[in-house]
């Protein structure tokens, strides 16, 4: 489901320099419209933002639910030491000001034990720091990209909103890809850690990253 919104998000970027082109020609007067009709770049710009829209919907529990499952696992694992419960785990992402930091705090812990339950300690998390900058990042850009394109009047405004939009859409798909790689290291090491212990294998977390 990753990799369908990382081809989503370029295509849509591609969709909406196509839209700069277009807004470009009409400032310039080299292209004037024989009616308010829709652009095939405008239509495509919208096609592709909808589907984006409902696979970002789907991702929105996929990813939740892949959470909610690794930081069960590790108390599977037995664990010690741990702070923050599964649900809370996804919880914090809806808590505003604490967003900002606990969820970071959240996957962090559940990187860190699943290397070792019983006996991990604070120490290097690996991708998580560029995952939760890209993610911090994005969202910053993101309610900009939103704020930008409602409040558009004129043909330049338009064309710095279409712009943020495509900045939104580059950083989204690095976005992705690291958190890609998150779920396969924490799926991978908390299998090996099962096995290690001879106990009864875990709950898979959900596969975000086919």
């Amino acid at each position: 489901m990753l990799w369908l919104d990382v081809m989503l998000q370029v295509a849509y970027a591609g969709a909406s320099l196509g839209v700069v082109s277009l807004i470009n020609a009409l400032i310039d007067g080299s292209f004037i419209p024989e009616d308010d009709s829709l652009a095939p770049s405008e239509i495509l710009q919208a096609i592709v933002g909808l589907a984006s829209a409902a696979v970002s919907l789907s991702l929105f529990f996929i990813i939740g639910r892949w959470i909610y499952c690794a930081a069960w696992n590790i108390r599977h694992l037995g664990g010690l030491r741990l702070q923050i419960t599964p649900g809370w785990a996804v919880g914090w992402y809806f808590v505003p000001f604490a967003n900002l930091v606990m969820p970071y705090r959240a996957m962090k812990e559940i990187w860190l034990a699943s290397h070792a339950p019983r006996d991990w300690q604070p120490g290097d998390a690996g991708p998580l720091p560029l995952w939760w900058g890209l993610w911090l990042v994005g969202n910053i850009i993101g309610n900009i990209s939103f704020r930008l394109t409602l409040r558009a009047e004129t043909l330049e405004q338009m064309r710095v909103a279409e712009w943020v939009g495509i900045a939104q859409c580059a950083l989204a798909v690095p976005l992705a890809l690291v958190f890609m790689r998150i779920a396969r290291a924490v799926s991978a090491e908390q299998d090996r850690q099962a096995g290690a212990a001879q106990a009864e294998p875990p709950p898979v977390p959900v596969q975000v990253m086919a």
